[in-house]
């Protein structure tokens, strides 16, 4: 058993007609290593990421929702990881590289937010499991954030004559 469109689907609105219940596709999905879980969420969520259908945009988010709480488990919150920390950090850095790739594309407003949620989550994550390669991700990944900030607003700066006005939004 793999995550699937077909199984988030499903998760989402089951087809009328047929046996397989929410509660049946969200069993099947738990009985999927969390490891597999995880990467598989992220290929579907980079697959999903570039369709601008909103059926797509629905799976999208419920990927991203779905992976981060994924990454909260990895870092054993719910002490469900049952993996090692050095491979949980592995783990997390496939992920972050993936997010990473989106995060500065265009694409579902909704659904950029919640790569930016995972990708926040996953920074808290490694700050949690306190390792020194969860530390150099982070530090990584914060790299490449202010470098593609950076890039963003020189390119709005040269398309409009004024500087673009940045607010923090606190939720």
């Amino acid at each position: 058993m793999s995550v699937t469109i077909e199984l988030l689907d499903s998760m989402l609105a089951p087809a009328p007609g047929t046996q397989t219940s929410v509660s049946t596709a969200e069993s099947q999905y738990r009985s999927i290593p969390l490891p597999n879980r995880a990467r598989e969420l992220t290929a579907i969520l980079s697959h999903l990421y570039y369709v601008e259908m909103p059926p797509q945009t629905g799976r999208a988010m419920l990927a991203a929702v779905l992976l981060r709480r994924e990454v909260v488990a990895l870092a054993g919150l719910e002490k469900m990881s049952g993996l090692p920390k050095p491979t949980a950090v592995a783990l997390m850095g496939e992920i972050a590289q993936s997010l990473m790739n989106l995060i500065f594309q265009e694409g579902d407003y909704s659904t950029r937010r919640q790569v930016g949620h995972c990708l926040a989550e996953l920074c808290y994550s490694l700050s949690l499991l306190d390792m020194g390669s969860g530390k150099e991700l982070m530090k990584e990944i914060f790299s490449q954030l202010e470098s593609g900030v950076s890039q963003y607003f020189s390119q709005t700066s040269l398309h409009n004559e004024k500087k673009p006005e940045t607010h923090c939004m606190c939720y």
